[in-house]
């Protein structure tokens, strides 16, 4: 099967099993974290068990799919921000930080969740620090304050002089 092939023939025989879910319509944050939790436990546990039917199984093989299932998750947690309209709970957050992005396994383009979890993660923490809560709407701090110069501007018009 050629040089270094080992991987992606267990990889074909015992596939990556990892169940993306979503957040639920009305469904809390710290509800749908134990959620993944618990589906990230089932899939380190059927991979515990599918290593003591076969000792053989690679270290990569076990190290790809204990990394996909952190991938997974965050990528899950992350996307919830967007059914929860961007306010995630510190508690949450501070997990995702600790146990997912600090940890996330390399390389991380080995992983297919992990850009959407990259790109999901960075942009609600520079929401969160870079941004206003507005009428139910969030704005960045540059459109307020781009805002509040339009405001002023419109009260005050803008007068030129000729110098």
């Amino acid at each position: 099967m050629g040089e270094d092939a080992r991987v992606q023939n267990e990889l074909l025989a015992y596939p990556d099993t990892w169940n993306y879910a979503r957040i639920e319509e009305n469904q809390d944050a710290m509800q749908f974290k134990a959620q993944m939790d618990s589906i990230c436990n089932a899939m380190i546990t059927e991979l515990e068990e599918r290593i003591n039917l076969r000792p053989n199984l690679s270290q990569r093989y076990i190290d790809y799919i204990k990394g996909s299932c952190l991938t997974g998750q965050g990528e899950s947690m992350m996307q919830a921000r967007y059914d929860l309209k961007y306010q995630l709970p510190k508690e949450y957050m501070d997990f995702v930080t600790t146990e997912l992005w600090q940890k996330a396994p390399k390389p991380y383009t080995l992983y297919r969740p992990f850009s959407t979890f990259m790109r999901d993660y960075i942009g609600h923490m520079s929401q969160a620090e870079y941004s206003v809560p507005a009428g139910g709407y969030t704005v960045y701090v540059s459109d307020a304050l781009f805002s509040s110069v339009l405001r002023k501007n419109r009260a005050e018009p803008l007068r030129l002089r000729r110098v």
